[in-house]
């Protein structure tokens, strides 16, 4: 059985399975064991495979050897040529080496910097200086809680007899995190505004107002239930770990539970689920007396993003543009109507969208240009 095979075969078994003991069961070297851990480990699974599928591993050895100018002599070395084969592919499915590449446009994209802002109960705006650290105070100069660069805290001790709301707004290509004053945790996608109370009252629910996507840590107050409004759709806690995306560009609304337990439901059609850790909940807003789908999913995929990672697997390639658009900034045309559905599975981390458009180009064969600052690809 032939060395790519094996490697293969060892792969899909894990990533059916889960079990990476087989490692050690098959005829592997050391260096090969180690590099499938980190495969694994890196969750890059379903980018080898695929990088298996359309790369030749004759193609693989013969640029490996040319580069590395390998002679007759030193052949024996090197016998080993898949190990260099799964190199490659790590590094291209994890996006720390991109193939020779070219931009299809001479005109450079250039990406319009919007900033972050804050929209105070009178309606003052403010923006927010990621690079910066200020007071922030209400209409009548109390401090209400501080900003350092990505984060802004608000203080517990404040005390307001009614509600008093801020908005922050997370445009694209950024992202923000908050401490509300009863000390639970949001982190805001691009995209995205959350309304809130500047301290929440004692004899009401802790009420937030969500569009876009946030993954909240909410802390526990049994006598406080913490609600997510999402249009006609809440999800009400206790104190969990949970995500929820409701873009309004989407039809559908999401929520992925990670630790702890919270329902979901839409108060008019009486419609509600009980969610349990890495379960998924999907609504569709267009049908809302419509059952409430539950699916068990890998929170990995839906979270990464609060660490600047977009991990996607078989995603059509029209959710891919919606999420590039989003982390990115940008604007993206496709005029190929034939990768619409056409599913794809990948790793970002801080890669700029130039290497994600030359990596998209050299492996699936997209082509591009930059065209009026907007990406169209044909």
């Amino acid at each position: 059985m032939s060395r790519t095979i094996i490697i293969k075969e060892v792969l899909e078994h894990i990533g059916e399975t889960g079990d990476i003991s087989s490692i050690e069961k098959m005829n592997l070297s050391e260096d090969e064991k180690e590099l499938i851990k980190d495969i694994v480990d890196d969750q890059l699974i379903e980018e080898a495979l695929q990088m298996l599928k359309v790369l030749d591993p004759d193609d693989v050895l013969k640029s490996i050897r040319t580069d590395l100018q390998i002679t007759e002599d030193l052949r024996p070395k090197w016998r080993s040529y898949l190990k260099y084969a799964a190199i490659l592919i790590l590094m291209l499915a994890s996006g720390l080496m991109l193939l020779k590449t070219s931009f299809r446009s001479d005109e450079i994209l250039q990406i319009e910097h919007k900033a972050i802002t804050l929209e105070m109960e009178d309606g003052t705006i403010k923006e927010i200086d990621l690079q910066d650290s200020q007071s922030i105070a209400d209409k009548h100069g109390n401090v209400i809680g501080n900003q350092h660069t990505n984060q802004i805290t608000y203080n517990s001790s404040s005390e307001y007899e009614e509600l008093v709301f801020n908005t922050l707004n997370v445009p694209y290509g950024k992202t923000f995190e908050l401490q509300l004053s009863d000390g639970t945790k949001v982190h805001l996608n691009s995209g995205s505004s959350l309304r809130y109370p500047v301290h929440f009252l004692k004899e009401r629910n802790r009420n937030v107002y969500l569009d876009g996507e946030g993954y909240f840590e909410v802390s526990k107050d049994p006598e406080h239930p913490f609600l997510v409004n999402t249009g006609n759709y809440k999800v009400e806690v206790l104190g969990t770990q949970f995500n929820v995306m409701n873009y309004n560009d989407e039809l559908e609304t999401k929520v992925v539970l990670v630790e702890g337990s919270v329902k979901f439901f839409n108060p008019e059609y009486s419609n509600e689920v009980l969610l349990s850790p890495a379960m998924m909940a999907t609504a569709n807003k267009l049908t809302p007396a419509s059952k409430i789908e539950l699916t068990k999913v890998n929170t990995q995929l839906y979270t990464a993003w609060i660490d600047g990672r977009f991990i996607y697997r078989d995603m059509p390639f029209s959710q891919i543009i919606k999420k590039l658009e989003r982390k990115y900034n940008v604007q993206i045309v496709n005029n190929n109507k034939d990768l619409e559905n056409q599913p794809f599975s990948g790793n970002l981390g801080d890669e700029s969208i130039e290497d994600v458009l030359s990596f998209f180009n050299e492996v699936h064969g997209l082509n591009y240009e930059i065209k009026d600052n907007t990406i169209h690809i044909n």
